[in-house]
């Protein structure tokens, strides 16, 4: 099978067997399974098999000819392609491995997955649309089995969703018309008009917010977890091409437009993430949109070292989404203590805490807009400020969540795929430097950046280099030794809260509201309570200056 033609058989593969899960009765959940299994592992291999001519800045291409007047079917795998398809067949993975999902499930997230495979292979706008709108299907069928109440939900973002995408069809429709092509590689910047660049920015910024669909308490349907993962990679990848066409003559207006939309709402999703951190489905999905919000202002920037950030975001948004089922976004949590673990984990990963790569991707970020120098280096404040409260606030979530009582699932431990999405993570955040050069640095690579790692412990971002595996080790160390130290004073785990009864709510003169004029000081008040607790704590330690001094000695000494 020659090169061009693998890049047709590999969504073709999918498509096939979404339509075999989709025929097969309930009683055959073990057999559609298998299929679906064994189709995805398919179908990433002959991707993959494209990886020695593609990288490290190659492409393969392959035209069918016109499938409609003036539209061509042609096929382009780069390294953008091949590094986010591939992200999306591992994740994709996880969850059709799962044993208690029917087989109409598995044959929507085979769709989800076969629109992705489309839009990354996509040498067209005509057919990145395509991609688009067969993912959108297969997030409407993923939620059909859900709730009542979880239909009506997703049939609201189907809309939604399908009515962004009809941007990306008025720019694709007005690019053929002016220039009798929408070929990414034929499209000169300057025919990008704020008419066309716009409706086509909507459609990726639509999906990039995807997770707000994300239910907002936990036990809802096992599907419903997975409806943004499906969305966000076409997100990205509607953006990134936006990125490659325009080049650095983004649109005055339509760059203005992204960094206001992607500042405004990391800022409203970090305000809800602190507001409640004590629900762990609703922060986590505030956290995300954070995440969400900082990539769509980095496509705003434009500047090469912005679209890196963008990479490098969209990967931490994809990692920590995929483990949304931890904190109860996807049905069942689980049960016992592995699954309260694996629960505070996942949310301290989507906070943007060293755990996972969460705090590269805000470092990339603040910096590539801040060495853009003013008006846009303003936002590096906007963009640092929310990272940092972000930070806070799945720090807040995740003590929450360790101290509640662990959740009582059907399932024995911790949820398998969310476990393997932070365990990808979990490597991202210890070896930066290689996940820049596995794939931020491929999938950023379409806007001309060609910035690469340090070595595989340190990324290189604007102005030098982020050593965030040696930091993350020295810190398992130090907390390894804060460990043993209150192991050996005999202090104990808080126990888990007990459940209180519920209490009626509260009127708005009720003694336990905070009226809004004292919002603001009430906060500083419990920051500058937790700023004691902690300056307290640290006089009781005196063997930490010493284990952070020799963590900064490693620095210097194995790099």
């Amino acid at each position: 099978m020659s090169p061009g033609i693998r890049l047709f058989a590999a969504p073709a593969l999918l498509f096939a067997a979404a339509l075999l899960c989709y025929l097969l009765p309930a009683r055959m959940a073990g057999r559609a399974r298998l299929i679906a299994v064994v189709a995805a592992i398919a179908a990433g291999a002959l991707l993959l098999s494209e990886a020695s001519l593609v990288l490290p800045s190659s492409r393969v291409e392959r035209d069918l000819g016109q499938f409609a007047p003036g539209v061509q079917l042609v096929a382009r795998a780069d390294p953008a392609t091949l590094a986010i398809a591939l992200l999306a067949t591992v994740l994709a993975l996880a969850a059709l491995a799962e044993r208690r999902r029917q087989p109409l499930e598995r044959s929507a997230l085979l769709l989800c997955l076969a629109g992705t495979y489309v839009a990354a292979l996509a040498g067209n706008a005509v057919l990145l649309f395509g991609g688009v709108e067969i993912a959108n299907v297969g997030a409407l069928l993923l939620a059909a089995g859900g709730a009542p109440r979880l239909r009506l939900r997703a049939r609201i973002a189907f809309a939604v969703q399908h009515a962004s995408s009809l941007g990306l069809l008025i720019a694709a429709v007005a690019l053929q018309s002016n220039l009798q092509t929408s070929d990414f590689t034929a499209v000169p910047a300057d025919a990008m008009d704020w008419w066309i660049a716009g409706p086509w920015a909507l459609t990726g910024v639509v999906r990039l917010l995807a997770p707000a669909a994300l239910p907002d308490r936990a036990g809802r349907t096992a599907s419903a977890a997975w409806l943004p993962v499906g969305a966000a990679p076409c997100g990205l990848l509607v953006l990134l091409r936006l990125a490659e066409v325009t080049g650095t003559q983004m649109p005055a207006g339509v760059s203005a437009w992204l960094l206001a939309v992607g500042v405004a709402a990391a800022a409203w999703a970090t305000v809800r993430a602190a507001r409640h951190s004590r629900v762990p489905a609703r922060a986590g999905r505030a956290l995300a949109l954070v995440v969400a919000g900082q990539a769509i202002a980095m496509v705003g920037a434009g500047t090469p070292a912005a679209i890196t950030a963008l990479a490098a975001l969209g990967l931490a948004l994809l990692l920590g989404i995929a483990a949304a089922p931890a904190w109860g976004a996807g049905g069942d949590e689980g049960s016992g203590r592995s699954a309260v673990w694996t629960r505070a984990a996942a949310l301290a990963v989507m906070g943007g805490l060293p755990l996972g790569f969460g705090t590269t991707a805000a470092i990339l970020s603040s910096g590539a807009v801040a060495s853009d120098g003013l008006p846009r280096s303003v936002v590096a404040v906007f963009t640092a400020a929310t990272a940092v409260v972000a930070a806070a606030a799945g720090a807040m979530a995740a003590r929450a969540a360790l101290v509640e009582a662990p959740p009582r699932g059907r399932l024995r431990g911790a949820r398998v795929d969310a476990a393997l999405a932070l365990g990808v993570s979990a490597v991202a955040g210890l070896l930066p430097g290689l996940a820049q050069t596995v794939f931020v640095q491929p999938v950023a690579s379409v806007a001309g950046a060609t910035a690469t790692s340090i070595d595989v412990a340190t990324a290189r971002v604007p102005g030098g280099g982020w050593s965030g595996g040696y930091l993350l080790l020295a810190m398992l160390v130090a907390l390894a030794v804060a460990g043993s130290a209150a192991s050996l004073e005999g202090r104990r785990w808080p126990a888990p809260e007990v459940p209180l009864p519920a209490t009626p709510p509260l009127t708005l003169g009720g003694p336990g509201r905070v009226p809004g004029r004292l919002a603001v000081p009430h906060a500083a008040a419990q920051a500058m309570r937790a700023l004691a607790g902690i300056d307290g704590w640290l006089v009781e330690q005196p063997g930490l200056a010493l284990v952070v001094a020799g963590a900064i000695a490693c620095l210097f000494i194995f790099r």
